[in-house]
């Protein structure tokens, strides 16, 4: 799974990142930052760090960030309001809907509980509903969907298993499950309309989990590639967003440099139109993306 892959992988944080990325020190733990001056500071998700932070706009640094230990924040593989935040360790998390700057915790979970972003597709949004033991082993998980009009989690009991990766087509949820013994991903399909259905299997053996949707067709993916039964191929980066409105694929990595690079790739053609060092966060709008990082802002017109 991403995000565990990136709590893993919080030694490099320091090669990306650095010391001077926050310009105030923080003598106190922090678990949301805050913007005292919206006209100068957004709330940003830092899309390695997997943090909340206060960015100044003028002088684009860090001004404040989540800085409890083992508190993360975790994102949908799609970009949305919604995010998930708690404790790695001992659960205790929230479902957060983040609208400009302000942060609202639509729900909050029971010790023991962790809650991670599944797939979403702007209607549904669907989570990775994992029950820990006291000392913060893994017993369990299923998914559940968030029903917005009750604010509440609707459980699907009969999905099992250690559930890594999704995507939505329509009503049918797409998702993979990891089987440690193999090394690899089973592929499950689910119809969301009722949480009494069934899933059925769909493929096994897959090299790597990641499950994307473009113009409705569904895109597998191994360690280096993206792909589809209609043979289109895209290369594979550590993050990676499908923009529908824009046909964009945004990609995130670390370059040869340690420097957090996000590449925009037009999905029609494969062609890279542009590309930004020490990203922090990224917003899209209609024939727009806003790159946020260490060095400004910079908003990039698609052709």
């Amino acid at each position: 799974m991403r995000k565990i892959f990136l709590f893993c992988t919080v030694v490099l944080l320091s090669l990306l990142v650095g010391c001077s990325s926050v310009s105030t020190e923080q003598k106190k733990y922090i678990t949301f930052p805050v913007c005292t001056n919206n006209d100068k500071c957004k709330i940003l998700y830092h899309q390695f760090t997997q943090k909340l932070v206060a960015y100044n706009l003028v002088t684009h640094a860090i001004e404040q960030q989540t800085n409890r230990p083992n508190f993360f924040v975790y994102a949908f593989p799609t970009k949305c309001l919604y995010y998930t935040a708690g404790d790695s360790k001992y659960g205790h998390f929230s479902i957060l809907k983040i609208n400009g700057n302000e942060i609202e915790k639509l729900y909050s979970g029971r010790k023991g509980e962790a809650i991670f972003p599944l797939a979403n597709d702007g209607s549904n949004y669907v989570f990775i509903k994992m029950y820990l033991d006291n000392k913060g082993i893994e017993i369990s998980r299923t998914i559940a969907r968030w029903d917005e009009k009750e604010k509440r989690l609707v459980e699907y009991p009969h999905v099992k298993g250690p559930v890594s990766y999704g995507a939505i087509i329509g009503r049918q949820l797409y998702y993979t499950a990891y089987n440690p013994s193999d090394d690899d991903y089973t592929m499950y399909v689910l119809d969301l309309s009722n949480k009494s259905n069934q899933p059925r299997l769909v493929e096994k053996g897959l090299k790597a989990g990641q499950l994307y949707v473009i113009d409705r067709t569904l895109y597998r993916s191994d360690q280096e590639k993206i792909y589809a039964d209609n043979g289109r191929i895209f290369k594979k980066k550590l993050i990676n967003y499908i923009d529908k409105v824009n046909r964009l694929l945004i990609q995130i990595y670390p370059n040869g440099d340690a420097d957090l690079v996000l590449d925009i790739v037009k999905i029609d053609t494969n062609e890279k139109i542009a590309s930004v060092k020490n990203v922090i966060d990224f917003f899209t709008e209609r024939r727009k993306v806003i790159v946020y990082s260490l060095d400004g802002k910079k908003e990039i017109i698609v052709p």
